[in-house]
């Protein structure tokens, strides 16, 4: 079963990331803004936005049990 945004697993996920992750993961995922915006409202590079990302994604896929492919 898929972990959705409603559940309160995901938040507690979200929440137990970096800070600077946890703000990339949202306003990626959940605000559904470009990389290149992300970049901009955080004022970081544009590969620093990926780098975080990237460690994000691998972060939740392990808290909540996803494996690597499917997050």
């Amino acid at each position: 079963e898929a972990i959705r945004a409603e559940d309160p697993e995901f938040w507690h996920a979200i929440r137990s990331l970096p800070r600077r992750q946890a703000q990339v993961v949202a306003l990626y995922y959940l605000e559904d803004r470009p990389i290149a915006e992300v970049a901009e409202i955080l004022d970081v590079a544009p590969g620093t936005v990926k780098k975080h990302l990237y460690n994000g994604r691998r972060s939740l896929a392990r808290r909540l049990g996803i494996e690597e492919g499917t997050a």
